[in-house]
């Protein structure tokens, strides 16, 4: 059983008793120690989202078996302060990607260009690499977005993209053996035109760890 004992405070108990029971419990405990968890609550700071740079990721794309070079779609650009002397391929997209810049992520450059998401996080993976343009995003950065999995032991990835595995999971799955971290992974996921954040992916993969199927690596 689960009861809000402040506005940033849970309590939860598990026990072989009646409801009835496990709830006067917990009041109990919430009226004895109301103080001590007033006090420890508005301790607790809100975990705020930091702006971060984000680079090229390759990922492959099983469905088409692709290797794509991605930015997430969510990405703010900016033209790159450090821009020099860059020697880069210039058509009519990449001259009207840049022009439109402006602050704007690649989503909202997509949709005002008229082109495929996935083109247009392709186009700015180039450019980022290039030096040409700067990408950011606005992410809750937590210790456990670093941690990488890989497949267990003997398991072969074939195995389970074949499991009926939901498409973002079997995205992760595919590209588990390039050592990305669980934050790299969303961004890959996210450049691939798929909505999900870190908190999703490590879910995912945690679930996959207990199945058997993946393992924690770092």
């Amino acid at each position: 059983m689960i009861i809000k004992a402040t506005e940033e405070i849970y309590l939860a108990l598990l026990a072989k008793a009646r409801e009835g029971i496990m709830l006067l419990v917990l009041r109990s405990i919430i009226s004895s120690f109301s103080r001590a968890l007033s006090e420890a609550g508005a301790g607790i700071e809100a975990v705020e989202e930091e702006e971060i740079d984000v680079w090229p990721l390759v990922m492959l794309e099983p469905r088409s078996g692709r290797e794509l070079k991605v930015i997430p779609h969510d990405a703010t650009l900016s033209l790159s302060e450090a821009l020099g002397l860059r020697v880069i391929r210039l058509d009519e997209r990449v001259v009207a990607l840049i022009r439109a810049v402006d602050g704007k992520t690649v989503a909202d450059i997509a949709r005002e260009l008229g082109i495929d998401m996935e083109e247009a996080c392709c186009l700015v993976a180039d450019l980022v690499e290039a030096g040409v343009l700067r990408a950011q995003v606005k992410e809750m950065v937590r210790p456990e977005f670093n941690a990488v999995f890989s497949l267990a032991p003997g398991v072969r990835p074939e195995a389970i993209m074949s499991s009926g595995l939901e498409e973002i999971a079997q995205v992760i799955v595919a590209n588990l053996d390039r050592g990305y971290s669980v934050l790299e992974l969303s961004w890959g996921l996210r450049g691939l035109g798929l909505k999900t954040r870190p908190g999703d992916v490590l879910k995912i993969l945690e679930d996959l760890v207990e199945k058997g199927l993946v393992k924690k690596i770092s």
